[in-house]
């Protein structure tokens, strides 16, 4: 049973040594991403199609961006435009649409709060299909929570992909 502890303790000093941290976490060296990622000030996100869709977006932004509310130390906004299309996938042999899958994609941008220069941009998109119904209340539904499901995919995606950007040491010192 020695041999298992000394072999985690080993994979965990490896771990150490080829400059692995953890993405959210804090180090001996200050603290890790979350301190930026809360220095974001979140946008309205625009979307012709599906304005509830955008402030579905927006809202899950704020709840993984900056849960303690505002910035307190505002260093950046965030900018987004969201755009959606919706597909057939499935067609009966009355020609009756049985599945449809809804696509989003979001082109967002961060600026320097400061000077309102454009630090990084990057997109993010996210689909999934649900049963078109013969009941129209069940429609409705079915694409409400298709829409909802997908707002926090690309949220997630998109704080994914910010906290990589700032764990990469690519922003601008302040």
């Amino acid at each position: 049973m020695w041999w298992s502890r000394a072999f985690a303790l080993a994979c965990i000093l490896l771990l150490g040594a080829c400059g692995f941290r953890p993405l959210y976490g804090t180090s001996q060296y200050g603290a890790g991403t979350s301190p930026e990622l809360e220095s974001i000030n979140v946008g309205t996100v625009l979307s012709r199609a599906s304005p509830r869709t955008a402030q579905l977006l927006r809202n899950d932004l704020l709840d993984r961006l900056t849960p303690d509310g505002p910035p307190r130390n505002l260093r950046y906004t965030l900018s987004a435009a969201m755009v959606e299309a919706f597909q057939d996938v499935v067609v009966n042999q009355q020609s009756e649409v049985t599945r449809r899958e809804l696509l989003l994609q979001v082109s967002y941008q961060l600026y320097d709060a400061r000077n309102n220069q454009l630090v990084h941009q990057g997109t993010a998109r996210a689909a999934s299909s649900y049963d078109v119904l013969r009941a129209d209340f069940g429609n409705v539904a079915a694409e409400r929570d298709v829409r909802q499901r997908l707002a926090r995919e690309l949220a997630e995606q998109m704080r994914g992909e910010l906290a990589t950007w700032f764990a990469r040491g690519v922003a601008p010192a302040h």
